[in-house]
């Protein structure tokens, strides 16, 4: 049996989702991350950055939720998650490296602005950089979604789920939350509403509104 390590509120709620989302058997670890847990010697010893989420699976350690997510949609995806086709599945991988590589990296920029610079007067400057590339990204993103349900339209795929945590972070860096971005709140109320993320966010003693809080 797999085991995952995850934290509340972090990007590892799209890999417990997407384990709730097929049913598949697993053991979740609990990580707070106020107590340093992902510092301690025996997490380190699994992933030496510190970060969730990790996936256990037998001798197999995984990294990266990427990675991560399609471990477990190849493990229990079958029947479950819907078919596509190669360029459904191309814009699927697009839509996490996006994630990754822009949204994950700009929120990093933000909250650990140290990682970018030793020089303490600068980390200012890079976070109100970090913030005004966020601003941009979901105000593109909020235009492309358009009338869609899911990212690929009527198909909840992975990348919705990578999706969930980086939206859950917006209202903490973004003064408006939200009010500029209707349709990914609409397109977040309705991820918040399938039972798996519903399921997963119980696990961790969260709810909308503390997924949410600054």
């Amino acid at each position: 049996m797999i085991k995952l390590y995850h934290a509340p509120r972090a990007c590892s709620l799209a890999a417990l989702s997407l384990l709730h989302h097929l049913d598949a058997p697993f053991q979740l670890e609990l990580m707070d991350l106020r107590r340093n847990e992902h510092r301690q010697s025996g997490f380190l010893a699994l992933n030496p950055l510190g970060q969730v989420p990790v996936l256990v699976d037998g001798d197999f350690v995984l990294t990266q939720l990427g990675a991560i997510l399609g471990h477990i949609a190849r493990l229990h995806g079958a029947g479950r998650l819907p078919e596509l086709n190669a360029r459904e599945q191309a814009e699927q991988e697009r839509w996490m490296y996006f994630f990754a590589s822009v949204l994950h990296i700009q929120f990093a920029g933000y909250w650990r602005p140290e990682r970018f610079s030793d020089d303490v007067l600068g980390h200012e400057a890079i976070r109100a950089t970090a913030r005004k590339h966020l601003a941009q990204a979901f105000a593109e993103r909020n235009a492309a979604m358009g009338r869609k349900t899911w990212l690929l339209g009527d198909k909840l795929c992975l990348a919705d789920f990578y999706f969930l945590p980086v939206l859950g972070w917006l209202p903490r860096v973004l003064p408006e939350g939200f009010a500029p971005y209707p349709t990914l709140e609409a397109y977040l109320d309705r991820l918040l509403a399938l039972p798996a993320v519903q399921r997963a966010l119980a696990d961790g003693g969260v709810d909308r509104q503390s997924l949410l809080a600054a």
